[in-house]
């Protein structure tokens, strides 16, 4: 299991509305493969990689052009964002908006 945050969610709105602007099915399908990915993750979290440069205990894992960045926890993940890897990663997790809502 994985919860998200709500900039997570948010994040996710954005882009299934980016892609049905062109291809509402598109859309459905790469929300879908992000949440499966995401429950994946959650059974063995260990999968992405380590962004403790970022934010300690932070891990991100590739799909397409996205990252699913995360937090592990006791017994599933904490989503924190889903955002293109064209991003600036280094300073997602540093403005002080973003962490209100981990």
């Amino acid at each position: 299991m994985f919860t998200q945050s709500p900039r997570a969610s948010a994040d996710l709105d954005d882009i299934f509305d980016t892609i049905a602007d062109e291809n509402p099915s598109a859309a459905e399908r790469t929300i879908r493969r992000i949440n499966s990915t995401c429950r994946d993750i959650a059974h063995k979290p260990d999968m992405g990689r380590a962004w403790t440069e970022i934010r300690s205990s932070l891990r991100g894992y590739p799909l397409g052009k996205y990252i699913i960045f995360y937090l592990p926890a006791d017994i599933d993940i904490h989503v924190l964002r889903v955002v293109t890897s064209e991003r600036d990663l280094d300073t997602l997790f540093h403005d002080p908006d973003e962490h209100s809502e981990d």
